[in-house]
């Protein structure tokens, strides 16, 4: 069994609540996987750069917004929702939030 596995049934990642109250919306600067099933992204507005740590990275459900976003992307999510979305030539694309949890 990969390490993975070991993340998805411990439950590492911000809980539902967390994930709720969360917001951003900037321009992605830079991606990369921090460590086993979890990425980091930074995101810049204007002279404000804030870092979204913990990005589940491992499940790859259909669509995963790990795999579609890249540097240039504007990405938002409000809070009260659990819906990423990312920007790119006008288009905005909807994505469920990145999470290790069943």
């Amino acid at each position: 069994m990969c390490a993975c596995v070991a993340i998805l049934v411990n439950g590492c990642g911000p809980d539902k609540n967390k994930r709720l109250s969360e917001y951003f919306d900037g321009v992605v600067i830079k991606k990369w996987e921090a460590q086993p099933c979890f990425g980091m992204i930074i995101i810049s507005q204007g002279r404000i750069i804030d870092t979204l740590k913990d990005v589940c990275i491992c499940s790859q459900a259909k669509g995963a917004v790990w795999g579609y976003l890249s540097v240039g992307d504007s990405l938002f999510k409000n809070e009260g929702s659990l819906t990423w979305h990312v920007v790119r030539k006008r288009i905005d694309k909807a994505f469920d939030y990145p999470n290790c949890y069943k």
